[in-house]
């Protein structure tokens, strides 16, 4: 008996592509009638109807899916439908709004954990400031206070652990 492992094609086995293509070669009429259709400026009722019947056939095939993807990419290569410095453009745009979601989440989970930390501190008494999320003067004095008591010498508060409200 052989064994597939991590995705790498074993003895007696075809490869992942072997069976990706044997599979693409079922669909190779299909393709074939998609790519006739997409390429005409207007189809007749009959050919609509055909249109979309491999694209309902698509929704629920997901290699299927992929092969006609790639068709309507080429297509659009071929019928000069694609401009390419504007998909850079809106590329660049998509990543900066992502940086600036992901930045914001970023300070959105430090502000928390600070409030935590500060809600830590009040709960112990060390603290007696607003759950800000500040970590200023007071904040700072509260956690040398946590520290100076529990003879703790790391200069970072990395090692608090919000989920069971314990220094780590």
């Amino acid at each position: 008996m052989t064994t597939k492992i991590m995705g790498t094609p074993s003895e007696g086995n075809m490869n992942d592509m072997e069976i990706m293509v044997e599979h693409s070669l079922e669909y190779r009429n299909i393709i074939h009638d998609y790519w006739t259709l997409a390429s005409r400026p207007t189809l007749t009722e009959s050919e609509a109807d055909r249109l979309e019947e491999i694209l309902h056939k698509a929704q629920s095939e997901p290699l299927l899916e992929f092969l006609l993807d790639e068709i309507d990419h080429i297509l659009a290569h071929e019928l000069g439908l694609l401009d390419e410095q504007f998909i850079k453009h809106q590329q660049d745009e998509l990543r900066k709004a992502i940086d600036q979601a992901w930045c914001e989440q970023v300070l959105l989970e430090i502000r928390n954990r600070s409030k935590a930390i500060q809600k830590y501190l009040k709960g112990k008494g060390f603290y007696t400031g607003a759950i800000d999320g500040q970590i200023g003067p007071r904040t700072q004095e509260a956690i040398a206070l946590l520290k100076k008591e529990a003879n703790l010498k790391f200069e970072r508060l990395e090692f608090f652990d919000v989920e069971t409200w314990s220094i780590c």
